[in-house]
């Protein structure tokens, strides 16, 4: 199998990856605390990833995309935190996602879409969030956001890098680390139910990875997610509660729609293409 640059999954990438290489972002620049608690539009980036809030329309969650893993608080708690995998345990280790097989699988390099943001690849990954809807529990911390590839199938673990860090350190078991929230400093993204809210079914947001991160894996490679929520807790100053205080948070397969992102891919080849014929036809004139 060829490898994810060179695959027929995107085929363009090759095409534009060096020019992009040359090209900034016009997003904003990275920050430790990401805030999306604001308005449908609110977005931001840490270590090159973006983080946004996508319009109301955009469906997500139980029944409606491919959802791949649920995380649900047990008792009490107010913090969750799980991978992914058609491999876990029994009782799924010291980790709160659920055991059910079509909520919590494997998931392969190819079954995730691309999205472009200003003609520059992202892999994509939609969140659905489900807290209480009142003023204070409405709010949600992602203290976490880990994303590795391996060509194992169906991996499990739980120990850390640091040991027993479960906020900032790694899992080397699960293969290659592809990206890391916390890899320059201890980040946070925050969110709101309220925005989009309507229960399961839509995205709260959406994470957007950098294709070039993804740099040779294999599409069939799996990928794991690791993610935590609700560490930041109660915020005496906003009287806010970001801990988890409903229903599972899940993660789900995108349409991978290049929506209001612009310019898209095909565009993107032809301005390219046209650009390599005017400088070929420069160099014959010039002998």
């Amino acid at each position: 199998m060829s490898r994810l640059l060179r695959s027929h999954f995107i085929p363009l990438c090759t095409l534009i990856a060096g020019f992009f290489c040359a090209v900034a972002l016009a997003i904003p620049a990275s920050a430790s605390v990401v805030d999306l608690t604001g308005a449908i539009g609110d977005q931001g980036t840490v270590n090159g990833a973006l983080f946004r809030v996508d319009t109301a329309t955009e469906a997500a969650g139980t029944g409606v995309l491919g959802v791949f893993v649920q995380l649900d608080a047990p008792g009490s708690s107010t913090i969750a935190r799980g991978i992914n995998t058609s491999g876990r345990p029994g009782n799924y280790g010291n980790f709160d996602a659920k055991n059910s097989g079509p909520h919590n699988h494997d998931l392969q390099l190819n079954q995730l879409p691309i999205r472009y943001v200003s003609g520059v690849p992202f892999v994509e990954f939609l969140l659905d969030i489900n807290e209480t809807a009142t003023s204070v529990e409405q709010y949600l911390s992602m203290d976490a956001f880990q994303v590795y590839t391996s060509p194992t199938a169906s991996l499990f673990s739980s120990t850390f890098s640091p040991a027993g860090n479960e906020l900032t350190g790694t899992i080397p078991g699960l293969g290659t680390l592809r990206y890391n929230l916390d890899a320059s400093s201890d980040s946070i993204v925050l969110l709101n139910y309220g925005i989009i809210g309507s229960g399961s079914g839509r995205a709260d947001m959406t994470a957007l990875v950098p294709l070039s991160a993804f740099s040779g894996a294999a599409v069939t490679d799996y990928v794991y997610l690791y993610s935590y929520f609700g560490n930041k807790g109660y915020d005496s100053g906003t009287n806010r509660d970001y801990g988890c205080s409903a229903g599972f948070e899940e993660w789900a397969v995108g349409t991978g729609s290049t929506g209001g992102f612009a310019p898209e891919p095909a565009t993107m080849a032809l301005m390219l293409l046209g650009l390599g014929g005017m400088a070929a036809l420069r160099r014959r004139r010039a002998h």
